[in-house]
């Protein structure tokens, strides 16, 4: 019985968000290609294989990222049948030259397992020294991890991490079980699935990939009425995990949430403000969305009694004008403020990703003592 595997194509693209065009954007761009060579790779498509299918994708893509990336290209499943350490570095980060990785690349042969977890694991690695900057991952898989391991883990753990790191995946001809897997891997570390079924749908992912990288918008500036930024004094006191505080600092980075999950904050210097209006990120249209979130505030205590400020239902959707969608309520004076989020966009999402929220208003100023 022939065994489907992964074959990962993994970009980590690495971005100082100071964009003056669509692809030379930042001050600097570090891509990881990480490249499924096991035994699968080895089926025919359309009169190719699969291999000779990913190879001219895979050198395709590359030469459509900008010209002064740094560009590395790690691959797993070409050396060994059954041995699941089977992952390394063909070519360290340099200058992004289709020479530099080539002849490398054509020179891939199929032949073992699909340690994805392992190979993610490594591309953490590779990334040292780059925390904090903003990494994007592009996993292309055919199949399901081969070693025993958790592929949808390891991306959660490096998203969790502190590498800033998001995962994109397009699914190559999978099946539901295997969708649900690559889905997943793209879901808790913010990035976005695409599908495709045969090689055409495979390179039209492809550019859509690059193009979304292209175009990505700078992580949102923080604006000086947001309650929640710590740059503003906001303050995250109580949450499921210490993920939450990317929701409000401005990075960008998706934080996965479940359902019956809440935060509390507190403002600047501990005083009480005042807001009429709270803001959510919603980018994309995906079923791991939010959909319906309460709000509630407090004057005594984070630990105390929270009145509610109501009900809201998100649409499922990027708005034009904005990624931010508004919900306005009666203006409100308090000294804590939770958000707790209750309903996925679709049945689908087991979890879902919050991109950033805001809250409008202002710091309440304590009245001056008499002299």
């Amino acid at each position: 019985m022939v065994q489907r595997s992964w074959f990962g194509i993994v970009f980590a693209v690495s971005l100082s968000f100071s964009f003056t065009s669509a692809l030379a954007r930042a001050d600097s761009v570090n891509v990881e290609l990480i490249i499924d060579a096991s035994g699968s790779m080895k089926q025919r498509m359309e009169g190719k294989t699969k291999m000779a299918i990913a190879k001219e994708v895979i050198l395709g893509l590359a030469a459509d990222l900008p010209g002064d990336a740094q560009v590395a290209v790690r691959t797993y499943g070409n050396h060994r049948k059954d041995d699941c350490s089977d992952v390394s570095l063909l070519t360290s980060f340099g200058k992004n030259h289709p020479s530099r990785y080539h002849d490398e690349v054509n020179a891939l042969t199929p032949v073992g397992k699909t340690p994805i977890s392992a190979s993610l694991e490594a591309a953490g690695r590779d990334f040292a020294g780059r925390e904090g900057q903003h990494n994007v991952i592009i996993l292309v898989s055919d199949g399901e991890e081969t070693c025993h391991a958790d592929p949808c883990a390891a991306a959660k753990a490096l998203h969790d991490a502190g590498v800033r790191l998001t995962v994109n995946v397009i699914g190559f001809d999978v099946g539901t079980k295997e969708r649900q897997q690559l889905e997943c891997i793209a879901r808790v570390s913010g990035g976005k699935y695409y599908d495709a079924a045969n090689a055409s749908e495979f390179k039209v992912a492809a550019s859509e990939v690059t193009e979304h990288i292209a175009s990505a918008p700078t992580a949102p500036a923080a604006t000086e009425n947001n309650l929640l930024a710590p740059n503003q004094g906001g303050e995250l006191l109580f949450a499921p995990d210490p993920s939450w505080t990317n929701m409000v600092n401005g990075s960008g980075i998706a934080v996965v949430a479940h359902q019956g999950d809440e935060g509390i904050f507190g403002f600047k210097d501990g005083e009480a403000a005042t807001f009429s209006k709270f803001e959510i990120r919603i980018p994309d249209k995906v079923p791991w969305n939010i959909k319906d979130f309460e709000l509630f505030v407090a004057d005594d205590s984070p630990n105390g009694s929270f009145r509610s400020l109501g009900t809201f239902r998100a649409y499922n959707g990027r708005a034009m004008k904005s990624e931010y969608q508004e919900f306005t309520f009666p203006e409100t004076t308090a000294k804590y403020f939770k958000v707790k989020f209750l309903t996925y966009a679709e049945g689908l999402a087991s979890s879902m990703s919050i991109y950033g929220i805001r809250l409008v208003g202002r710091v309440v100023q304590p009245a001056k003592p008499k002299s």
